[in-house]
């Protein structure tokens, strides 16, 4: 895992002297995984990152991203009869997705997709308040694909909403067919 981070750094900070804009970004997912089997909650979590932009034409352009990136989700079940308990899993990522975005002439809007590869930094369950360390029951990379819109101001502000969708199983546990994660991200920013 060192190595792809590593990799993953060195080729984001190697393209960067080429941008003709970066920026910063912050906000919040709401994260859930799509599991056979079983039917979790939405888990709320941090998203932050910076990216850069290449313009390739007045209204086209692709957008490396680099993110921190905390999923999660919530499970409540029953123990015994009539006592409920909870599960919640949060996962920690280093995601870097790279996408297309096309600008809408005269709006400020812009909408973009494309691919995203993501490196499990750590991964933690708590059952009825106790926390274990997970991450071995998680396979160390995962890919999505993202899509969403995007609405900027003048001076470099801008606000988004992407939707994330988990296109590889996550979980190495052999009773689970499938795990994929999944977001919808709600993020605010400025571009340099």
């Amino acid at each position: 895992m060192k190595k792809t981070f590593a990799l993953l750094l060195l080729t984001f900070l190697s393209v960067a002297s080429f941008a003709q804009k970066f920026g910063v970004r912050a906000g919040l997912n709401f994260s859930n995984a799509s599991i056979s089997n079983f039917s979790p909650s939405v888990s709320t979590g941090l998203n932050a990152g910076i990216f850069l932009n290449f313009h390739l034409a007045a209204v086209v352009s692709i957008q490396p991203e680099l993110a921190y990136s905390t999923m999660g989700e919530k499970y409540t079940y029953s123990v015994s009869s009539g006592t409920t308990t909870s599960l919640a899993n949060v996962k920690n990522y280093l995601q870097l997705p790279v996408l297309l975005k096309v600008k809408l002439p005269l709006t400020g809007l812009a909408i973009y997709a494309g691919p995203q590869y993501g490196v499990l930094l750590s991964a933690n369950q708590t059952v009825a308040g106790v926390t274990n360390d997970v991450k071995d029951g998680y396979k160390s990379g995962e890919f999505s694909a993202v899509g969403g819109i995007e609405y900027s101001l003048p001076f470099g502000l801008f606000g988004t909403v992407r939707y994330q969708a988990g296109l590889s199983n996550i979980s190495k546990d052999p009773t689970i067919d499938t795990q994929k994660n999944t977001a919808v991200t709600v993020l605010v920013g400025f571009k340099f």
